[in-house]
């Protein structure tokens, strides 16, 4: 999808629009938040735009962290939505990363579902050897 990355204060950073018709919810935060956790920095998201924003004031400086399922539910991002992705580094494993995110959050999340839980299961397995 090609999102453009830029840099910022120690940050890389995208934005993206969420497509999915069903906006981010449970499952496709659950997605982006094991993504997020393979990386070892800090990430967060903010909303810089939401279509039904007329009954919530949006704040685009709110920070929401995207290795949480919960801080990236509570974002309320429908279809429509742009959402800026923030990775700490400015190596290139933090633009890799910011650019599969903003990539992610720009996809029909719900079709991806099928590959979230074979990450959940191996995300499991992973834990248990441990």
């Amino acid at each position: 999808m090609g999102s453009e990355i830029e840099s910022d204060s120690g940050y890389k950073y995208g934005r993206a629009e969420v497509i999915n018709e069903k906006g981010i919810h449970a499952r496709p935060s659950a997605l982006i938040c094991i993504r997020a956790s393979k990386y070892k920095g800090d990430i967060y998201l903010n909303c810089l735009m939401n279509p039904e924003s007329n009954d919530r004031e949006i704040n685009p400086n709110e920070r929401y962290n995207a290795k949480s399922i919960m801080s990236i539910m509570s974002i309320y991002a429908p279809q429509g939505s742009i959402l800026k992705v923030n990775v700490e580094g400015t190596d290139k494993k933090a633009v890799d990363t910011c650019r599969e995110l903003c990539d992610l959050i720009a996809s029909e999340l719900d079709d991806i579902i099928p590959q979230l839980e074979k990450e959940i299961s191996a995300s499991k397995k992973d834990r248990s050897m441990r």
